[in-house]
């Protein structure tokens, strides 16, 4: 890891989580704080990596994937729809640039899911926390649409789902998150979605759960390459917070999972 990132992480951890709590009234679990981390570590990381470049250090990249299992009802979509919130409002900043976001689900309702929960959490915050004007409000609303969300900046994010009838081939994302990666259609993925990263040597995010589909997920997994969470985890971390804050539905999945 660059040490250049390792200070932009130290920075961002408490500032987030604080800033979660303030807009949304939650903290991430231990876990979810660890996938954070590892998609903002992959993120800023290629953002040094590709500043400023040489031939040489072009020709040497590789992808990063940062492939994460996570078990079932553990809160997977709030983990995508906050960090990348958090991106989006932060990350953009230290390096004073636009960032450009690619999502894709095999189900339109998990991409439609994921689209309005992140609508929904940049319109709590973005009144505080950015300066716009009227016209930068309209340019945004122009030019969002029920797929793309456009800020003022000309940082964007957009929700598709996998599939031949979904094409959004002449984008450029700087992150690609591939949500439920264990159902996904490699054929689609590897063709169609993974080269719009190519010019920005893009990382991969591949979320998914366990399954039984033979998938470049699977074999991401099988690699071990993959953070995989288990249900001991998740029932700590969440027991954790039940003892941080006293309440007690975090104990829910312990006992209802």
């Amino acid at each position: 890891m660059d040490p250049r990132t390792e200070q932009i992480l130290a920075k961002l951890l408490p500032l987030t989580t604080d800033h979660r709590l303030k807009y949304h009234g939650s903290r991430f679990y231990r876990y979810q704080n660890n996938v954070w981390f590892k998609i903002i570590a992959a993120l800023v990381d290629n953002l040094w990596l590709t500043m400023g470049a040489t031939e040489e250090q072009i020709e040497a990249m590789e992808t990063q994937d940062i492939p994460v299992e996570f078990t079932r009802q553990c809160g997977k979509t709030t983990t995508v729809v906050h960090t990348v919130e958090d991106i989006l409002l932060f990350v953009t900043k230290l390096f004073g640039r636009p960032i450009r976001i690619g999502i894709f689900a095999p189900q339109a309702r998990q991409a439609r899911t994921d689209f309005l929960r992140l609508k929904n959490a940049l319109s709590k915050t973005r009144a505080d926390l950015v300066v716009t004007t009227p016209e930068d409000k309209k340019v945004e609303k122009e030019l969002s649409n029920a797929h793309e969300l456009v800020l003022s900046d000309g940082s964007y994010v957009m929700i598709y789902p996998i599939s031949s009838t979904s094409k959004p081939e002449s984008e450029s994302f700087d992150l690609i998150i591939i949500e439920e990666a264990q159902d996904a259609n490699d054929e689609i993925v590897l063709e169609q979605i993974l080269p719009m990263g190519t010019s920005t040597n893009a990382p991969v995010v591949w979320i998914g759960t366990a399954g039984i589909k033979i998938c470049q997920f699977y074999w991401l997994v099988q690699k071990g390459a993959a953070y995989v969470m288990n249900w001991r985890e998740i029932a700590e971390d969440r027991r954790r917070m039940y003892e941080l804050t006293g309440d007690a539905r975090h104990l829910l999945y312990e006992q209802k999972v």
